[in-house]
């Protein structure tokens, strides 16, 4: 399995770290055989698709609503943060 951070396996002064990151960001414009290649061949995935607007906006209210309904106001501290769907929301920022 090839790293996904840039500078861990270096191959005769190649960066395999970063390249397999770029691969993986642009999977969506590869051909489906160098799809194909990367996923049964090297294992290597598409990234996850990034969050819109709409639902970073959508995860931090119910965070914010989360909180209100346990604390009853929306004073929040600065470095505070929410757990929401299984995931950490930095409410506090």
């Amino acid at each position: 399995m090839l790293p996904d951070k840039a500078g861990v396996a270096i191959a005769d002064g190649e960066d395999l770290g970063k390249w397999a990151a770029a691969q993986r960001a642009d999977f969506a414009k590869l051909t489906a055989t160098q799809q194909w290649m990367l996923t049964s061949v090297l294992g290597i995935k598409a990234a996850p698709a990034k969050r819109t607007r709409a639902e970073m906006w959508a995860q931090n209210l119910a965070a914010a609503r989360q909180y209100h309904e346990r604390e009853e106001h929306l004073e929040v501290p600065r470095s505070h943060t929410e757990h929401i769907d299984g995931q950490t929301v930095r409410l506090g920022d």
